[in-house]
């Protein structure tokens, strides 16, 4: 599992984990200077080096419906990922594998930009570390963003439609 939080290929949301201190006995601070935006790799970090026990149920989502607007990820949503990558983690990489994270966070990263485009709520921070990372990773995913956006356009509309239709 810390393997997969490492390489942000699979991080559990806090809903779908279970913390026990059985046998533990370690002080476990869901500390106010790390856990200042969503905070699950570094949450499940801190619960890693305190060696406490964790089950993770990957087939346990929890969905709460659709919602006529759904939830505009922003910077927020990944500020986490980077916080890890580049402090709390920053010495468990080279070069070529820092390289390698960055680029996979940057797909997850266009997908939250493309869906504040895509619903005009586009805040400067997203766009300004949207750039940096691109300008990090030597890459400018311009085809997957105007997928991406194509796509969110299409159920925005979807959404839209479904409201008008509702109301009229």
């Amino acid at each position: 599992m810390l393997e997969d939080l490492l390489n942000f290929s699979f991080c559990p949301p806090p809903s779908e984990t279970i913390f026990l201190r059985e046998n533990n006995n370690k002080v476990f601070l869901y500390d106010q200077d790390n856990f200042v935006y969503a905070g699950e790799y570094s949450l499940l970090d801190q619960i890693y080096e305190a060696n406490l026990k964790t089950i993770i149920i990957k087939s346990k989502t929890v969905h709460r419906g659709i919602k006529s607007k759904p939830l505009i990820k922003t910077y927020f949503h990944i500020q986490d990922a980077y916080h890890c990558l580049l402090n709390r983690w920053a010495d468990k990489y080279d070069n070529t594998q820092r390289l390698v994270v960055r680029k996979k966070l940057l797909k997850n990263f266009t997908n939250i930009l493309a869906q504040e485009l895509v619903w005009i709520s586009c805040d400067k921070i997203t766009f300004q570390k949207f750039i940096k990372e691109c300008w990090a990773t030597k890459r400018f995913p311009m085809l997957k963003l105007l997928t991406k956006i194509y796509i969110l356009s299409v159920i925005r509309s979807k959404i839209f439609l479904k409201n008008w239709i509702k109301t009229w």
